[in-house]
């Protein structure tokens, strides 16, 4: 999704919102203390209830300047979902182990994967579209 554009993200319509994300920030909301206490048992950039099983979705927010930014943006639509491939998997699954890190250099490494997700994401959307 392009842009800075409000958005609810759940696993139902009818799922009360249990955190609400400004900027990079976490702020848990719902039912009090029993809400708080799932979301800070879960990584620093992670949200949800953490059980076995649970979808695992990974979203991130990309500021692109310059002309390749541009570039990249125009090629793709106002929102593309791209489900993990045998392209994408292997990014996937480094991006998903390293977003549960707390470490130095963290943001570095973060931002590295989400311009190579990026990338590839728009390269599997593109095939989908021929």
């Amino acid at each position: 999704m392009g842009g800075a554009h409000p958005h609810t993200i759940a696993d139902d319509p009818s799922t009360r919102p249990q955190a609400v994300i400004h900027g990079s920030r976490k702020h848990v909301v719902g039912d009090g203390e029993a809400a708080a206490g799932a979301q800070r048992s879960l990584g620093p950039r992670t949200y949800g209830d953490g059980l076995p099983g649970a979808t695992i979705m990974l979203r991130g927010a990309c500021e692109l300047r310059g002309e390749a930014g541009v570039r990249l943006l125009g090629m793709l639509p106002p929102l593309a979902v791209v489900p993990a491939g045998p392209r994408t998997q292997a990014a996937l699954d480094l991006l998903a182990a390293e977003v549960a890190r707390d470490e130095p250099g963290q943001d570095a490494v973060l931002h590295r994967l989400l311009d190579l997700v990026l990338v590839l994401a728009s390269r599997a959307w593109r095939r989908r579209t021929r």
